[in-house]
């Protein structure tokens, strides 16, 4: 590892191998950076597919043998002579991409004005911020998973309307009680009928009837 106090001369010597790279190594660099996890003491680390930013500016179209950079790179990251490689830091990281965007400054100025020199600078920056957190890292789903506390206004809810009480059963009407029946009059006994005869007490046309028939005998 980097000795106390060895870290500002590191990064002098890292900034001025920079600034002797060719400007389309430097170009590609940057987006090697932005695509690949970057490592320090060594070309390439196949257990986690890191590649040292040499490497990476080789893979993106900076194909050049510059072995000043990769020496200025492990010590200012202070792993010259090691044995295992190990991922970069933040911070090396971040001094590397700074030096690359300085030198890169002079020649973007002559094509276009400053401001948007400086604005294609701080969004690639960013691009490779994201990039690079999302190569390395797991996504951070704590946000989407939270649920907002919203104030949800609810609908009153309708009350149920009561019942109607069942109507008691109306009693029958009361029936009247039937008359006594009537008796039937007994009939009246018939009369024996009386002989046809002659007599003071009959009568006088069926008398004369009767004188006639027995005259005419």
């Amino acid at each position: 590892m980097s000795k106390p106090g060895s870290k500002p001369r590191g990064a002098q010597r890292l900034r001025a191998a920079v600034e002797a790279m060719p400007q389309r190594t430097r170009e590609a660099m940057l987006r090697g950076i932005r695509r690949n996890r970057i490592i320090a003491g060594a070309y390439a680390d196949k257990d986690s597919g890191g590649v040292c930013p040499m490497l990476a500016a080789h893979r993106n179209g900076g194909r050049t043998d510059f072995g000043r950079f990769a020496i200025a790179w492990d010590e200012f990251t202070g792993e010259i002579g090691a044995t295992r490689p190990r991922r970069a830091t933040i911070r090396e990281v971040s001094t590397l991409l700074n030096y690359l965007e300085l030198s890169l400054l002079d020649e973007h100025a002559g094509r276009a004005s400053l401001r948007e020199t400086v604005a294609q600078i701080r969004s690639d920056r960013r691009r490779a911020a994201t990039d690079a957190a999302h190569a390395t890292e797991q996504p951070d789903l704590t946000p989407l998973l939270e649920t907002p506390d919203v104030d949800i206004e609810r609908p009153e809810p309708i009350p149920e309307p009561f019942p109607e009480p069942i109507p008691e059963p109306t009693p029958p009407p009361e029936i009247e009680p039937l008359p006594d029946p009537v008796p039937e009059p007994y009939p009246e006994p018939a009369q024996e009928p009386q002989p046809i005869g002659r007599g003071r007490d009959g009568d006088p046309v069926v008398e004369r009837i009767l004188d006639e028939v027995l005259l005419s005998r």
